[in-house]
């Protein structure tokens, strides 16, 4: 006769002990980066135009006077004389074109300069988004709600901190990194930015008509 209690099976232990948002974004990157090894030089060199971030498209768009500033920096530079010349070029199409592409300011963390890069920022945003991430649910807790199966919650979490100039030439550099006794900021700060973000979805959101005529009226309206 056996002996041993009828127990539930246990459930299955993830491969990747992350929340599903880090996985996911870890994916993202990857996936990205391998696209662009098989695009075309054109398109991935277009593709870099319009999603990279690049400080003087910003500096032409909020002072286009300072245009000559723009092309005088690209000449001063040092390097080769093929990447003296590559940056001229490249300041001339700013200043033809000198949109500011506001979406640059997030499209540019998805892009990399090697796999190494992929592999490294990938291993940060394993280590240190984990457990930033795993506190944006403590923003729904305050408001009473909670991510429920299926729900399409989705929290994002990244960061621009360790940054190294384009034409480093030392071998060793500096890297600013937060004190772990004061790690609770960023925690505390993902609960109350992901509790804001809530809140202003109901109260900004407007009223809308969908399919078949179909009305909501917002929430501001609804309560008069």
């Amino acid at each position: 006769m056996d002996a041993t209690p009828d127990l539930p099976r246990p459930p299955r232990v993830p491969v990747f002990n992350m929340p599903a948002v880090v996985t996911a974004s870890v994916g993202i990157l990857v996936l990205i980066h391998a696209v662009r090894q098989v695009l075309p030089d054109v398109w991935d060199i277009t593709l870099l135009l319009d999603l990279a971030l690049v400080p003087a498209r910003w500096t032409l768009a909020l002072d286009p006077d300072r245009a000559a500033d723009v092309l005088k920096a690209a000449s001063a530079s040092g390097g080769s004389a093929l990447e003296v010349e590559a940056r001229k070029a490249f300041a001339a199409y700013l200043v033809a074109d000198p949109g500011a592409m506001s979406w640059t300011f997030v499209s540019y963390a998805l892009l990399h300069g090697s796999w190494a890069h992929v592999l490294l920022n990938s291993v940060w945003l394993a280590a240190f988004g984990t457990p930033v991430a795993r506190r944006c649910g403590a923003g729904l807790a305050r408001l009473g709600a909670f991510w429920g199966h299926g729900s399409g919650d989705i929290a994002v979490a990244f960061s621009t901190a360790g940054r190294i100039a384009h034409h480093e030439t030392a071998d060793l550099l500096p890297m600013t990194m937060l004190n772990e006794s004061r790690i609770d900021g960023p925690f505390r700060a993902a609960a109350e930015a992901t509790q804001e973000a809530v809140l202003n979805a109901m109260l900004a959101a407007p009223a809308v008509t969908g399919r078949d005529g179909n009305s909501r009226p917002s929430l501001v309206d609804a309560l008069g």
